[in-house]
């Protein structure tokens, strides 16, 4: 049964909330209602983060600032791909680029969509 696209939406906001904020006790929060606590998460640089505590501590830390989906709806996969910025230091000093994701979500019993893979490039 499809269920409403503004519960995919309101998860998205509350993601950007949460993590443009830099703040961990936003993005714990976030946590306890949309991440899986096996997320797998692949970095620019290929490494790969498991246990939703890394994920939500490098995320506060480096990415994203902004999640913006780049279409409005979920293929059965699950997979949405979007543009965010991504905090940065490179030599030494912090810079802001821009950085594609792709993040895997699926429901939970409560209906609320939770992310079960992110990839980052």
């Amino acid at each position: 049964m499809p269920v409403p696209l503004s519960t995919f939406d309101q998860s998205v906001i509350d993601f950007n909330a949460a993590f443009s904020q830099q703040s961990v006790t936003n993005a714990y929060q976030f946590g306890d209602t949309y991440y899986d606590p096996n997320i797998i998460v692949t970095t620019p640089n290929g490494r790969k983060m498991t246990s939703r505590d890394a994920v939500l501590t490098d995320f506060v830390t480096t990415a994203p600032l902004v999640f913006t989906p780049a279409r409005r709806s979920l293929d059965p996969s699950g997979k949405v791909v979007g543009h965010g910025q991504f905090q940065d230091m490179f030599r030494g000093s912090l810079r802001i680029r821009q950085i594609k994701f792709e993040f895997t979500w699926v429901q939970n019993p409560s209906g609320n969509w939770i992310v079960t893979v992110a990839f980052s490039q």
